[in-house]
């Protein structure tokens, strides 16, 4: 290799401006920024309790040499020899000699195997001191090793003098090397001028060379203070730090070789204890450790070289003699530090205990060995460890959630998706193998009987394998869910069938699931919808179903636009209609304003889900008026049912028997005296009736309809409208059947035209029960007609007088044979006669013509016109204060 090399010293002429302490020289290729950089490296400060002016041989036994190993800003390593030579050019003391070395590559050796190289220069020759130009520094194309630091040498000081004593500080020594990356700490040590480079040398060549050279060095430094070294060697009495004072030195780690005080680290390290039998009894039980952890990618010292110990020793020894835990330690070392000679080595070792091993497991080893199979698998293109790391995974997982119960069924799921994503190259072929065949049908085996972790655990990890499946390959073939297209997704869907009939039993659990699954609007719809299902086919457990349907309504309290979302998507499902009524029976059931919220519910549901507004409006609508109180319902409130019913072509949807409760309780709110809906409420409501052939018990609704259309129909066409009115006015109270009635007549009577058209009337509206009521009204219409002028403009408008309509009354009830009550047959001639008695004579011959012309043609003529007469005299004999004879009677 090729080494640059720099002198710094005190000289007469360096690269400097000036004479004194510079760079005397260096080789091409060391900018200036790292001349700088290596020059504060190099100042060398003698131990101050050392002669100012010593002898050559004081400075050969006396003056440490600071030998240091160090890297620069650009990434070049140095190593530096700086020893101290006396007198400089002008004969004044205190000058040394600093040779540094320089390689744009590590070093192929331990640096501190040149610590006594032949290498180093020690000082300038006079030619070079004196000459008038200075020269680049060649560069050094061979390097000398120094003669006294190596494995052995360093060994025998180890077992040197005080026997276990120096063993134990090299212990220590190495704790505070293992942790000084984690806590920053920088190790001050002392001893004697010989021994620094061996404690030094006992650090470096415990680690292979690439890992020794991360840790910069020196044999001596003045104020370790100040240094930038890792390792510091420092003169005990002669240099800046105080030594005597280990405790309050908390920034650092601190050694005294000499008086045997040192920091207290308590880390533990089977690599220590390692290292330090190999120094001191057999290297041959070190050695090859080093050169195993050299094969992996592992570049800064920690405790994770423990866990190496137990990789080299599961390699060398086995897997039976490793514990568990000393397996996780190697397998997690194997996958964080790349070395595929040292992985084809350790799958071996596995090989044939990994079905062993995977019933031994916790999630840590689980993933660790996975993730080590899937590693040797990329990395050496073998598709056996791939094979055999979806075995392994698989295996650890189902004795993870089948026989470890302490395991929390959370953290399985968590480990699933991790492997699942360390594979994504691979994505497919692990959902693939994870839903193949034979594995769902062993699967449903272990699942009979299954408790609630693992259907929860098998049920989450396949919708999770699918989806993440699906996502990627959203363009190809993708998978469904509950699909029996084909054998395997018929046995998917079977499984997951399975253990959802376990999971709905424990609300806690299938909560749990609903949770993590409800912002996956292409699978949470089918999962609730499924495990709805299964519930009404197995169970018919309104608990589970309130469980189902309550997560909806509740998250949808905190989130109306997911809920409308999740609805949607539910409604093209199958059995959605009864799902989504479920929802609406618990709602209403436990709404306080049930009115409002019916009628919001029509407009905000029903409005967007035609099919389900089809199937199920009518059921809502019956569940709707059973849970509301008797009258608790406005008539405002029936009209905007209706007229959604109207809008929304309800009709032939809606069950007859909800329709008859909804109209007869509408029928019982209506206040005939005052009906307060518009003409087109009640046109619609009568086409409702009609069109689905409604009959109630009172048929109020018909008789609003029947007299709004009498009032705005044409004289001709209004006695029409009463001879398809079928009533049964015994269901209908006294007070409201006397109000229609009059209603009718008001509207009637005036446009009669025959004695036949006011038997229509009769026909219609007479009701045997109220026939008092009848007669009485019916006669107060008559009086207003002959006696008031009341209706003067309406008789005109038809060409009608008052009497005419009085005596078609009396010709109908002439004609035909009347049975009505003693009182009442009384009552009538009463009536008459006091319309009679209020007409005059001339009147009266009026009269009796339009009687006798109209009944002309009449079979029983003679004996209505003999009824007539009867009636007639008596009303004479009224006026000359006579009583009446009975008229009627045969």
């Amino acid at each position: 290799m090729t080494v640059q090399q720099l002198f710094y010293t005190s000289c007469k002429k360096g690269l400097s401006f000036g004479m004194g302490f510079q760079t005397y020289s260096m080789s091409k290729g060391i900018t200036e920024e790292e001349r700088k950089e290596i020059e504060g490296y190099c100042v060398y400060i003698p131990p101050d309790n050392l002669p100012t002016q010593p002898s050559d041989k004081e400075i050969d036994e006396l003056f440490p040499i600071a030998f240091s190993s160090f890297r620069l800003k650009t990434g070049k390593y140095c190593i530096s020899s700086a020893k101290y030579v006396g007198k400089d050019y002008s004969g004044r003391y205190g000058n040394y000699f600093c040779h540094v070395l320089v390689s744009d590559k590590p070093w192929p050796f331990y640096p501190i195997e040149l610590y006594g190289s032949i290498t180093f220069r020690t000082g300038l020759t006079p030619e070079e001191e004196n000459i008038s130009e200075i020269q680049y520094l060649p560069e050094l194309e061979e390097i000398h090793l120094g003669n006294s630091i190596c494995f052995d040498s360093i060994g025998n000081f180890l077992k040197r003098t005080d026997v276990g004593k120096r063993s134990k500080d090299f212990i220590e020594l190495m704790k505070s090397a293992i942790e000084l990356n984690k806590t920053e700490k920088k190790i001050i040590f002392c001893d004697y001028k010989g021994n620094t480079a061996y404690w030094i040398g006992a650090v470096q060549m415990s680690l292979p060379r690439k890992l020794a050279q991360q840790f910069s060095f020196t044999t001596y430094c003045y104020n370790p203070d100040d240094a930038s070294y890792m390792i510091c060697a420092a003169d005990r009495e002669g240099s800046k730090f105080n030594f005597r004072d280990i405790q309050k030195s908390y920034k650092y780690n601190v050694f005294d070789f000499i008086n045997g005080q040192s920091s207290d680290l308590t880390y533990n390290s089977s690599f220590i204890k390692r290292a330090e039998v190999g120094y001191t009894v057999s290297k041959e039980t070190f050695l090859p450790f080093i050169c195993f952890l050299d094969q992996f990618e592992y570049n800064v010292l920690d405790e994770n070289i423990d866990n190496c110990v137990c990789l080299y020793n599961m390699v060398n020894r086995g897997v039976e003699k490793s514990t568990i835990e000393d397996v996780k330690r190697a397998v997690s070392f194997a996958v964080n530090y790349k070395s595929i000679q040292a992985y084809r080595q350790l799958f071996q070792q596995l090989d044939h205990n990994l079905e062993k091993i995977s019933t031994q497991v916790d999630v840590e080893l689980a993933e660790m060995i996975t993730k080590f199979l899937f590693m040797v698998g990329r990395e050496t293109n073998g598709s056996e460890h791939i094979r055999k790391a979806y075995e392994f995974y698989f295996n650890s997982i189902h004795y993870l959630v089948m026989d470890n119960e302490d395991i929390n069924v959370e953290d399985i799921l968590s480990l699933h998706e991790r492997m699942r994503k360390i594979e994504e190259v691979t994505l497919g072929q692990f959902v693939k193998l994870s839903l193949h065949r034979s594995r769902i049908k062993e699967l449903q085996t272990y699942l009979e009987g299954g408790k609630i972790r693992h259907a929860k655990f098998y049920f989450r990890s396949l919708i999770s394998d699918i989806m993440a499946f699906n996502d990627k390959y959203s363009d190809g073939d993708g998978i469904d869910l509950f699909n029996i297209k084909s054998e395997d997704a018929k046995n998917i869907t079977i499984f997951l069938n399975k253990c959802l009939s376990i999971l709905i039993k424990s609300p806690e659990d299938i909560l749990d699931i609903l949770h993590t699954l409800k912002y996956e609007y292409e699978y949470f719809p089918e999962i609730i919808i499924k495990a709805y299902s299964i519930n009404n086919y197995l169970y018919k457990d309104s608990s589970i179903e309130e469980t189902l349907v309550g997560f909806i309504i509740e998250e949808g309290r905190i989130d109306e636009e997911w809920k409308k979302k999740i609805c949607i998507c539910i409604s093209q499902l199958t059995n959605a209609n009864d799902f989504l009524f479920s929802m609406y029976s618990i709602e209403l059931r436990d709404e306080s304003n049930k009115k409002e919220f019916f009628i919001s519910y029509c407009y905000k549901v029903f409005n967007y889900f035609e099919n389900y507004r089809k199937k199920k409006f009518s059921d809502a609508l019956r569940l709707y008026l059973s849970l509301c109180e008797d009258g608790e319902l406005s008539l405002e409130e029936y009209k905007e049912i209706i007229s959604y019913i109207d809008k929304k072509s309800l009709c032939q949807y809606i069950d007859k028997d909800v329709l008859k409760i909804f109209f007869i309780e509408l029928e019982n709110k209506i206040n005939v005296e005052k009906v307060a809906l518009e003409s087109y409420t009640i046109r619609k409501m009568f086409e409702l009736k009609s069109e689905c052939s409604i009959k109630t018990p009172c048929n109020i609704i018909e008789l609003i309809y029947s007299i709004q259309k009498i009032e705005d129909s044409d004289a001709a066409f209004k006695i029409n409208h009463l001879e398809n009115l079928k009533v049964d006015f015994l269901n209908i109270d006294t007070k409201s059947y006397e109000k229609l009635l009059e209603s009718f007549l008001n509207n009637l009577c005036v446009y009669l035209q025959s004695p036949s058209e006011h038997d229509k009337v009769k026909k219609a509206l007479f009701c045997s029960e109220y026939e008092e009521i009848y007669y009485s009204k019916y006669f107060d219409v008559l009086d207003d007609i002959v006696l008031t002028k009341q209706y003067k403009d309406t008789l005109k408008s038809n060409n009608r007088e008052g009497y005419q309509v009085f005596i078609d009354f009396l010709i109908f009830l002439f004609k035909n044979d009347m049975k009505v009550k003693e009182e009442t047959e009384e009552y009538l001639e009463n009536r008459i006669i006091n319309i009679l008695k209020e007409s005059s004579e001339k009147k009266l011959e009026v009269y009796d013509n339009y009687f006798k012309r109209k009944v002309n043609a009449y079979k029983n003529k003679v004996e209505i016109i003999e009824k007539w007469s009867i009636i007639k005299d008596k009303a004479r004999e009224k006026k000359q204060k006579r009583n009446p004879f009975n008229l009627f009677r045969k």
